[in-house]
């Protein structure tokens, strides 16, 4: 049995400029067969849509989107007041 899966998340940020480079960033998460994305950003809001195939699909680029934003959340953190 296959399970069609979709999901929609936003995240807000601190600034315009912030949302654009979060886009840049998990964009790079695009690699899935299984799986596609689309992704945008309005003001300082990035808006993303994910659909896959399958569950496991689903969670697997899920999984990778939520490290990149990690991953930039920590960049941004460490480079506050520089």
């Amino acid at each position: 049995m296959i399970m069609f899966c979709k999901g929609k998340f936003e995240v807000v940020f601190g600034s315009d400029d912030a949302a654009r480079c979060a886009k840049l960033a998990i964009e790079g998460e695009s690699g899935f067969q299984r799986a596609k994305m689309d992704i945008k950003t309005d003001k300082n809001k990035l808006i993303a849509e994910i659909a896959a195939n399958d569950v496991v699909a689903f969670r697997a680029y899920m999984n990778g989107v939520l490290r990149a934003l990690q991953v930039f959340e920590s960049i941004e953190e460490n480079n506050i007041g520089e």
